[in-house]
């Protein structure tokens, strides 16, 4: 019988396969019927909200047109938000694991595909789109706008409308989730934790209760699951890609798992006879 159920996060829209954070990334996650979609926003040189995990066009992983590159200055050109997305749209893109190069799209274009593709597929789990924005109090106007305007531009796209239920922000950066508290008090926010970081010391810190807290798997205990468990938080446990790794955390109560190999994760699941929270099928 079924004891509980445990989410399953694609990572980066899941990478094994396809680039991160691409449309061909999360459309073949989603068919493995999991639970959420991991992916990470940034801001544009025109203010659009653009998945990509990193503020600025990689020399290793990017192939832009030369005429990209001579039209900006050699300091700025490779950083998104000194760039229009109309020019970002033109570099393609790989991951390691990946063998295909894809675009950085904008939220709006991913989400909208991942919606159509569900509507095709008659019984396929509605995805949660589990949306980290990245953000750095020091580079403030550099990577990305301060907060306040940077949750403006999260909270006006038109896609999340549609989808509103199914969408959680998380961030590193606790101003973010304060503005966000701020501007929409119903959001579902997430605290993310380094490795390096004291968890509860943050959560404290924070200055709200996050629904979802999101620590390091290596700094994952049975202690710290039950005490944020009794302060009212679920725990999501970031990034495992072992099985076995998995089968502990498991074992230490989380709720879910952050991975860049979402089939290992259900596979997993599957073994184990748990249910697999808004995807996948129950094991009896």
């Amino acid at each position: 019988m079924v004891s509980r159920s445990v989410e399953i996060h694609a990572h980066r829209g899941g990478r094994s396969r396809f680039p991160e954070n691409s449309i061909p990334a999360v459309l073949a996650a989603a068919e493995l019927g999991i639970t959420a979609v991991e992916l990470d926003l940034l801001v544009s040189g025109d203010r659009r909200i653009v998945v990509s995990h990193d503020p600025w066009m990689s020399a290793r992983w990017c192939r832009c047109p030369s005429s990209l590159l001579s039209s900006v200055s050699s300091r700025e050109r490779l950083v998104l938000y000194s760039i229009p997305y109309d020019l970002i749209r033109r570099c393609e893109c790989l991951s390691a694991g990946a063998s295909h190069r894809a675009v950085k799209p904008l939220l709006c274009d991913l989400v909208e595909a991942v919606e159509r593709s569900a509507c095709a597929v008659p019984g396929r789990p509605p995805l949660i789109y589990n949306l980290e924005v990245k953000s750095w109090p020091e580079y403030d106007g550099v990577y990305h706008p301060p907060p306040d305007e940077y949750v403006r531009l999260l909270l006006d796209q038109p896609c999340l409308a549609a989808v509103r239920s199914r969408v959680r922000f998380q961030s590193f950066d606790v101003r973010i989730l304060r503005e966000l508290h701020v501007q929409d008090p119903s959001l579902p926010l997430g605290l993310l934790v380094g490795p390096d970081e004291d968890v509860h010391r943050k959560v404290v810190t924070s200055g709200c209760m996050p629904s979802f807290v999101l620590p390091h798997e290596s700094a994952v205990t049975r202690e710290l699951v039950a005490g944020l468990h009794r302060r009212g938080s679920r725990v999501i446990a970031w990034t495992v890609n072992d099985p076995a790794r998995m089968s502990v955390l498991l074992s230490l109560g989380v709720d879910g798992l952050i991975t860049d190999d979402p089939a290992a994760a259900l596979s997993l699941l599957s073994e184990a006879g748990r249910a697999v929270k808004g995807g996948g099928k129950s094991v009896h």
